[in-house]
């Protein structure tokens, strides 16, 4: 078990950080690389809780480029962001790539990642008010990319299926769920106030052969 609850971080300290933050934890051959740094709203901190008790061979780190980077630090950037990462499951390796920066404004982020029995989880949320959900199980690969204010989503891959969700733009509310091997779903939204959550139920593909599928939404008249 491992909680960060960090009010203010000066430059020092978030150098510190970024060299040092390797550690292991309970489980075996688990790692964690963290960087928070709090220099630009120095007035509200982050808050990272990890649990990696249950795991065996788990990482967590941060991102790039849109993917996962175990040599890059898992990032809270700015004020007021918030991070609860588990990890569970000990019979093939897992990992978390995690990246939240307020971009200079004032507000925070709050995203909320389990990874059980060899899943991979990716979260990138640049700006302020975003929430994130994901949960990766039996070798899945979820990843959730938010670029705007006050957006929500949730992305949940299962049984070897990989699914990525990414929304540009403010207020959005989306869910993605996809199972099944060698399954890969992208789905891309570029708009302001689109929202599946008045149907109650996500966009939700499930496949016994495999394939790949991408769904492009945007605002009619945007690029």
């Amino acid at each position: 078990l491992f909680l960060v609850d960090v009010m203010k971080f000066s430059i020092f300290s978030a150098a510190l950080s970024l060299c040092c933050a390797t550690a292991s934890y309970a489980g075996d051959n688990n790692s964690v690389f963290v960087m928070q740094d709090s220099t630009v709203n120095p007035l509200s901190g982050n808050s990272l809780f990890i649990d990696q008790s249950d795991a065996s061979n788990a990482s967590i780190g941060g991102t790039e480029n849109g993917g996962l980077s175990l040599q890059q630090p898992a990032r809270q950037i700015g004020g007021a962001n918030t991070a609860r990462l588990i990890q569970s499951g000990d019979a093939v390796a897992s990992a978390i790539g995690l990246t939240q920066t307020t971009q200079g404004q004032t507000g925070g982020n709050d995203a909320e990642i389990t990874v059980l029995n060899g899943g991979t989880a990716i979260l990138e949320q640049l700006g302020v008010g975003n929430s994130a959900i994901l949960n990766a199980d039996l070798g899945g690969s979820a990843t959730l990319l938010q670029d705007g204010d006050g957006n929500f989503g949730s992305v949940r891959a299962s049984r070897g299926a990989s699914g990525r969700l990414e929304q540009i733009g403010d207020n959005n509310d989306n869910s993605l769920e996809v199972s099944g091997q060698n399954v890969g779903v992208s789905y891309t939204l570029r708009s302001n106030n689109a929202t599946t959550a008045a149907t109650g139920a996500p966009v939700q593909v499930i496949s016994n052969t495999g394939g790949s599928i991408t769904i492009q939404q945007r605002t009619i008249g945007s690029n």
